[in-house]
């Protein structure tokens, strides 16, 4: 233990309490029993200074990096917010009964006040209530830290360090048989360290198992603890700022960030994926690292569905659910991939923040991004509207067939046909109907039906069907079918193309559809008279005539025989599908 080489760095403070030291280790700030924050150099002459008066009795400090600390008045119900550079303080909080300890969190984005009866209140920045805490069984309590991995540590009954987990305000003791305990401070790297006021002892408690030793002794009447990574830093009631160089136990670095990707939009009631990424970057392997889960209340059955490692990582069985938890053993340059899966609540609409972060046991992590939140905005879409009819690929009969269908709620459907906006549809409850106000145009046509409820927009439900030539009529024959090949067979039929009106003699198109791995005979193929276009390799024969010359007069229709090759014998090859012809190519 290194007692003999504690350093005093001032004994010029009037009653020290409470303790922090700043991100670039260079400043301590200390509440001084005189009601004032005092300004400490810990680089070169000490010089103690007063930078903000007035803040009352301040047990605990707590920075933010920008320049501001937090100080709860003792057993009050105010916090105090006060800019370091220039001594102007604010009421951060001023209802707050009891108010005792004070703590950052990691990502400096929430600040949590302990009361003495065990109450702990996260708030944001602004001084928002974000959560509260209050699974508390009794007690007085004193001072906080909250820990990267998900835990807030608190003094109770100044001889007792409870961890409260801030997924679910779960409390179990982490320590017990102190002496007199007041404060408490986090090194990063797996321990806690707490001075004992009547002993003079700095503890060291390991986070994993709740096991002490003793890291310095003979500091005095300890009040504040605070720690740059390195050493250790205590108050003295005697009015002594002191430094234990090499108390703290420095940890082997590894960088090990991670991500978090998932959708920035959900339907309610829908499932919803997320990928978290973990990897070592070095320079030392990690051979207990945690994946720690926060995903929000409102979604629901979240699992890990899988575990991808690579470069020699490995993984261990999942604790599940929201706060859910993956063991990993990540090696230098090694990592994983994890899928979460879930469900967004039914009845919710609204933002929901899901978070994983890297807790690591035995390495510091070194990582600037050890956490990764995904923010999604849950939303009632609406349902598509149904098509009932025509039916999906039908060749109509009627050239202003209506199209109808029903919907579960809307203000309006739209419809489009081939991305040309074809206006509203006729909409009475739950049915609505669209009729052209002329005859469909020839060929095949693509209709996308939309509903609209108060600003949202479904999905679109898809129809296609073709509209026939009226003049040229196209109809089929079954002439036989036969085996060519082993397991192949050819399905003959004739074609026969009439002019109903007037003279066929701008071309002509006919087109069905086929099976999967229905074609056109090759080998009729090679003596056909008219051009093929299509042989039915994506699902579709077409058949033109391009000699304007050859023309077709009413009464007297053009007979075709093709011979489809078939891949075995069906019932479903006897009749060609969505035979339809029209004028022109």
């Amino acid at each position: 233990m290194p007692t003999k080489d504690k350093e005093l760095v001032t004994d010029k403070l009037a009653y020290p309490l409470g303790l922090a030291i700043s991100a670039d280790k260079a400043i301590a700030y200390v509440c001084a029993g005189n009601n004032d924050i005092v300004r400490v150099n810990l680089k070169g002459a000490p010089d103690p200074k007063s930078v903000v008066q007035g803040i009352g009795t301040a047990h605990t400090i707590a920075l933010d990096g920008q320049g501001h600390a937090y100080t709860p008045v003792f057993d009050g119900s105010v916090v105090y917010k006060s800019d370091l550079t220039t001594g102007n303080k604010s009421v951060f909080i001023s209802n707050l009964p009891g108010s005792r300890g004070v703590a950052m969190s990691p990502a400096k984005d929430a600040v949590y006040v302990l009361s003495v009866s065990g109450v702990l209140s996260q708030f944001d920045t602004s001084g928002k209530l974000v959560k509260t805490f209050d699974k508390a069984t009794g007690g007085q309590y004193h001072s906080v830290t909250v820990g990267i991995e998900g835990f807030a540590y608190v003094v109770k009954e100044y001889h007792e360090i409870v961890r409260i987990d801030l997924s679910n305000d779960t409390r179990t003791t982490l320590a017990d048989g102190f002496s007199t305990l007041y404060d408490l401070a986090l090194d990063g790297g797996g321990s806690l360290y707490a001075p004992d006021a009547d002993t003079g002892v700095l503890w060291r408690i390991t986070l994993k198992t709740g096991a002490k030793e003793k890291a310095a002794e003979g500091l005095g009447t300890t009040h504040g603890m605070a720690t740059d990574g390195n050493d250790a830093y205590v108050t003295d009631e005697g009015g002594k700022l002191y430094r234990v160089p090499g108390s703290i136990k420095p940890l082997p670095p590894a960088e090990i960030p991670a991500t978090l990707t998932g959708p920035q939009q959900a339907a309610t009631g829908s499932p919803v994926e997320f990928t978290a990424t973990v990897e070592n970057k070095g320079p030392n392997p990690a051979n207990d690292v945690t994946l720690k889960g926060a995903f929000d209340a409102h979604i629901k059955n979240v699992e890990i569905a899988s575990v991808t490692p690579h470069g020699g990582a490995t993984y261990g069985t999942a604790k599940q659910g929201n706060s859910f938890e993956q063991p990993l053993k990540l090696p230098v340059n090694s990592g994983a991939e994890i899928k979460i899966t879930g469900t967004t609540d039914a009845q919710y609409e609204g933002n929901v923040t899901d978070t994983v972060s890297v807790v690591t046991v035995g390495v510091i992590n070194t990582s600037k991004t050890p956490t990764a939140k995904v923010v999604t905005s849950v939303q009632k879409i609406l349902a598509p509207p149904a098509i009932t009819e025509p039916k999906d690929g039908a060749v109509l009969t009627d050239p202003r067939q209506p199209v109808k269908g029903t919907v579960a709620e809307a203000d309006q459907v739209t419809l489009t046909d081939r991305g040309k906006d074809l206006g509203p549809a006729h909409l009475t409850g739950t049915t609505w109907s669209y009729t052209p106000g002329q005859d469909w145009a020839v060929g095949s046509h693509e209709i996308k039906a939309v509903a609209h409820k108060g600003g949202r927009v479904s999905a679109a439900a898809t129809l296609h069907f073709t509209a026939p030539d009226p003049n040229l009529v196209v109809t089929q024959k079954l002439l036989g079918h036969w085996q060519k090949s082993s397991g192949h067979y050819i399905y003959s039929f004739e074609l026969t193309i009439a002019a109903s009106k007037h003279r066929i003699d701008k071309g002509w198109t006919v087109s069905f559809a086929v099976d999967k791995g229905v074609i056109l005979d090759p080998d009729w193929a090679k003596g056909f008279t008219w051009h093929i276009a299509k042989d039915g390799s994506d699902g579709t024969v077409v058949i033109q005539n391009v000699d304007l010359t050859k023309t077709i007069d009413p009464g007297t229709p053009l007979n075709i025989d093709i011979q489809l090759l078939c891949p075995g014998q069906s019932t479903s090859y006897e009749n060609l599908r969505n035979l339809t012809g029209h004028e022109g190519l």
